[in-house]
């Protein structure tokens, strides 16, 4: 959380029920919610390639 706390800019926390940290690399079902969430945040915050 400290890393959170010292963040600048947008920031958004987000758990996945049921999912630790490794899960979120080589568990489908938490990757595909993970990148869905990633895609949800970053889209407004990055911009279009010209």
């Amino acid at each position: 959380m400290e890393a959170l706390q010292k963040a600048t800019g947008p920031k958004e926390p987000h758990w996945i029920d049921g999912a630790v940290h490794d899960d979120l690399h080589d568990k489908d079902e938490y990757v595909t919610l993970a990148v869905a969430k990633l895609t949800d945040f970053f889209r407004p915050h990055l911009a279009e390639p010209e």
